[in-house]
């Protein structure tokens, strides 16, 4: 972060990385089109700044943004849902998925109720694995048969905690 006077400013670290590049970018199209015109002193030039460039922007630019880019990711407080709303999230996957078997049972609403079905077990194994649903596409089947079913998910911790509060 830089501070300006009073106020603060963030300076946007992508920002300066995408000059950088854009920059190096520039200088190569000037450098291409020196060529194509025979001109050796602009083609020398633009290569040489490339050169100053690729030096000390590394050095000067790229590395102190990278740092502040990790810094950032590290200081960034993670979110997470409280148990009761996950809680009711399982509640609602659970009864839904019941009324759609149901349904499914009962031979209506065959199509909705599939499409809901598939839906809601997409859901429930995204909750599952905690990730991105991309994963869950790779995920084998015998990996989800045999997850680990405790709801708190660690032994020792279920072990150590009362049921009073």
């Amino acid at each position: 972060m830089s501070y300006v006077g009073t106020h603060q400013k963030q300076i946007d670290t992508q920002l300066a990385l995408k000059i950088g590049h854009s920059l190096k970018k520039c200088c190569a199209i000037e450098a291409c089109a020196s060529i194509k015109n025979a001109d050796e002193k602009t083609r020398k030039d633009s290569e040489d700044f490339m050169y100053l460039c690729d030096k000390e922007c590394v050095a000067e630019v790229s590395s102190a943004a990278l740092t502040t880019l990790a810094a950032q990711k590290m200081n960034k407080p993670q979110l997470i849902p409280l148990t009761e709303d996950i809680r009711k999230l399982n509640g609602f996957i659970a009864d839904e998925s019941k009324r759609c078997c149901t349904e499914l049972e009962s031979g209506t609403n065959l199509t909705d109720s599939w499409k809901t079905l598939a839906k809601v077990t997409l859901v429930s194994i995204v909750l599952f694995n905690r990730r991105r649903t991309g994963e869950v596409g790779r995920m084998k089947l015998s990996e989800y048969n045999n997850r680990n079913k405790n709801p708190l998910g660690v032994q020792d911790i279920a072990d150590s905690l009362t049921g009073s509060v």
